[in-house]
């Protein structure tokens, strides 16, 4: 019985070690990455293992690998010159078989140079920015309202600001002497002025009667630029000088012909705005009416009279004729807004006639009414 326990005790003893991880077992490295400064490394680093396995870290994130449980050496290389890693040194590391064993890097990167501001008023801002000189030697370019940063190798520098466009200036030198210090990042502001290239033509349309709505285009020395009706359209870009104005307005309206003299300014911090306005009066624009007759069969030898009258108990006692209408033709006639009653007279009896009688026509609209005409 003894032994029998024994050889019970020796089995459940190997069933328990087999169940954990043996110690060739593999973990895992998380490795993390931290960079600060002002200049961190461009090309990121390079994590060895045990002088074999290699990662590839950025400067700034977490990776994973896998190696075997126990312990190990790892170190980070291809740190720059100006950064340092306290702990990039070798390290011993004991990796938990079937666990994460984190290992964290550290990396100062402090910038050595300038970090230069361009503060930009006024209007009109130069489009492509400027340009940084160091040493008068062009380096880089720079937003307007932009900040640029210069690594420089310490000593005494002179940093320039060229390539403004002809309207903004630097206020006080373009150019300031500046000592660099080791791993020391030194702050340089300019202040751009910035005045207007052009100015704004301001156009008042007043209008008077019915139907001012249409196509106005005011013209500045002959180039158009669209306008709307009883408002001010503003105008921009308009070189400085001296202008002439004039309003081209739709045909049911006058007014705007007479052209007006302006002059716009520039050159200030503060956007000149010639203002002119133009009085127009509109009168009710008439519609456009097309009456077809689609005939089939033989068609009548003389054409159809075409009748028309305004909508009401005394319509048909006071028609009016609009004209006269060849078979499978079509008549076109100016209407006055309305309502009216339309039809066909001369038709032969022997044609059936199918077509409407009513219609209405509004502002500016072009109605077209079609008439069947069945002839045997």
């Amino acid at each position: 019985m003894r032994h029998h326990s024994l050889l019970v005790l020796a089995a459940g003893l190997a069933m328990a070690c087999d169940d954990g991880p043996g110690p060739s077992a593999e973990g895992t490295l998380v490795i993390s990455t931290t960079t600060t400064g002002d200049h961190p490394d461009p090309d990121g680093y390079l994590l060895v293992v045990d002088d074999l396995d290699t990662l590839e870290l950025d400067v700034s994130d977490t990776a994973e690998l896998e190696v075997a449980g126990g312990p190990h050496t790892v170190q980070l290389l291809g740190v720059a010159d100006h950064c340092s890693a306290p702990t990039g040194a070798p390290l011993e590391v004991d990796v938990t078989p079937g666990g994460r064993t984190p290992v964290e890097f550290a990396v100062e990167c402090p910038g050595t140079g300038v970090s230069v501001t361009a503060t930009t008023t006024g209007l009109d801002f130069d489009e492509d920015g400027y340009r940084l000189t160091v040493n008068a030697v062009d380096r880089e370019g720079i937003p307007a309202n932009g900040v640029a940063l210069i690594f420089l190798e310490p000593g005494e520098r002179t940093i320039g600001v060229t390539g403004l466009a002809p309207n903004c200036a630097i206020e006080g030198p373009g150019s300031r002497s500046v000592t660099v210090v080791d791993r020391v990042i030194v702050p340089l502001d300019f202040a751009v002025t910035c005045t207007a290239r052009s100015g704004v033509v301001g156009v008042a349309i007043a209008t008077s009667g019915v139907d001012p709505e249409g196509e106005y285009t005011a013209l500045v020395d002959g180039t158009g630029y669209a306008a709307r009706p009883d408002r001010t359209t503003y105008l921009s870009s308009i070189a400085p000088g001296d202008h002439v104005v004039t309003l081209d307005v739709p045909s049911n309206c006058s007014g705007g012909t007479d052209p007006q003299s302006i002059t716009v300014t520039a050159g200030t911090t503060v956007r000149d705005t010639a203002e002119v306005s133009f009085a127009v009066t509109c009168v009710t624009r008439p519609g456009t009416l097309r009456v077809t007759a689609l005939t089939t069969g033989t068609p009548s030898p003389t054409d159809y009279s075409v009748w028309i009258c305004e909508e009401g108990f005394y319509c048909r006692f006071y028609p009016h004729l609009l004209g006269a209408l060849d078979p499978n033709g079509t008549l076109t006639a100016t209407v006055e807004p309305g309502s009216y009653e339309i039809w066909l007279e001369d038709v032969p009896r022997t044609c059936e006639l199918r077509g409407p009688s009513l219609f209405t026509i509004a502002l500016r609209d072009t109605v077209d009414v079609v008439y069947a005409v069945s002839c045997p």
